[in-house]
């Protein structure tokens, strides 16, 4: 069953990679808005783990905003976590959605949201690691933002 996780998880990053998906900046901004929600604590640290978490949470976000998932999106990371045997006791998604079809700002909006969404978990300290990911489809303009907090 790990095995069969992980592999999941790295066709669903594989998958990220290739979809048309936001530049770089976009991911620079949501980490910068994490940071500047962070408060008095020590900065999070990256871990590519959760990035890796992150990308599948827009993935599946994508797929079920565009009516081809055949599950809905993620909400909790902990399972996915526990089944690729990550080191948590605790970890948190925060995630944040943006249509550009209504707002000529969707990434900024989806960066928002997704932060908003954390306004108590960002500055809490015992969160230690983060992953942080922003995609927008070309073709349907739709923009997802995914931060995964995790603590021990």
């Amino acid at each position: 069953p790990r095995r069969v996780v992980v592999v999941a998880v790295m066709t669903a990053v594989t998958a990220m990679l290739l979809a048309p998906s936001s530049s770089a900046d976009t991911t620079a901004d949501l980490r910068s808005a994490v940071a500047a929600k962070r408060g008095g604590c020590p900065a999070l640290r990256s871990d590519p783990v959760l990035e890796g978490v992150a990308q599948l949470a827009n993935l599946e976000t994508q797929n079920y905003a565009n009516h081809t998932a055949r599950f809905q999106p993620m909400e909790d990371p902990m399972p996915t976590l526990h089944q690729l045997g990550y080191p948590a006791r605790k970890a948190k998604l925060l995630a944040g959605f943006a249509d550009a079809h209504q707002f000529a700002d969707a990434p900024q909006r989806a960066i928002y949201g997704a932060t908003l969404f954390g306004w108590d978990t960002i500055p809490d300290c015992s969160y230690t690691r983060y992953g942080a990911d922003v995609v927008t489809d070309t073709k349907t303009g739709k923009t997802t933002a995914a931060i995964v907090l995790a603590g021990d």
